[in-house]
């Protein structure tokens, strides 16, 4: 299989002031898909469902629009007397990184059913969203005696589109656990022992 990734930056700084610099640029990333799954219709004919016991459709001959991924980011370095003494630094952005084809390339290799095939069977959301990191940080740099430089620093990170998994060969959920932990429960041989569930020797 052939996959890829195209990628474009550009980048520029501006001295704003004598002792103020802006640093700011974009980043376009967009994934290449060079070879063409094939569709089971074995796979596509079979009735699916989510964890909320909907029917769902679920087609590894289809893979994720290609869409192109925008990383804006903007930095600044402020020389706050002038003099290199006190620095307050910090910046902000979104980044992609290099895309995870593992996802893709497990999708064409696993797409179909046949007889004695232990593997689990791939597929992706056609409107899937490739994952970025919206990033934040902020620091100060401060000269103390005997050269020493004393810096503090923070960092906020936030996902953006992070990945769900999702398991389809299911059968719709037959109830929730009781308690703190309220999870669905699906069709088995479950037993409710004193507000829990014992699953016994089927699992859940």
């Amino acid at each position: 299989m052939d996959l890829g990734q195209l990628s474009f930056y550009a980048q520029d700084e501006w001295q704003f002031r004598d002792n103020l610099i802006l640093t700011y640029g974009l980043r376009i990333d967009m994934p290449v898909y060079q070879t063409d799954p094939e569709t089971d219709p074995t796979v596509v004919a079979e009735t699916w469902y989510d964890d909320e016991g909907n029917e769902a459709e679920f087609d590894p001959g289809k893979l994720p629009d290609v869409k192109p991924l925008f990383s804006p980011r903007i930095g600044f370095n402020w020389d706050v007397n002038n003099d290199r003494t006190l620095q307050l630094r910090g910046g902000t952005g979104i980044f992609t990184g290099r895309l995870r084809f593992v996802w893709i390339s497990n999708q064409i290799s696993n797409g179909f059913i046949a007889p004695f095939y232990t593997f689990q069977i791939n597929a992706t959301h056609e409107d899937f969203k490739w994952p970025q990191t919206w990033r934040t940080n902020l620091g100060i740099d401060k000269k103390l005696p005997y050269g020493i430089i004393g810096t503090l620093e923070g960092i906020f990170s936030k996902d953006i589109n992070a990945v769900i998994h999702k398991n389809y060969n299911m059968l719709p959920p037959s109830g929730r656990a009781v308690g703190a932990d309220n999870r669905r429960i699906y069709q088995g041989n479950e037993a409710k022992v004193n507000g829990f569930y014992d699953w016994g020797d089927t699992g859940s």
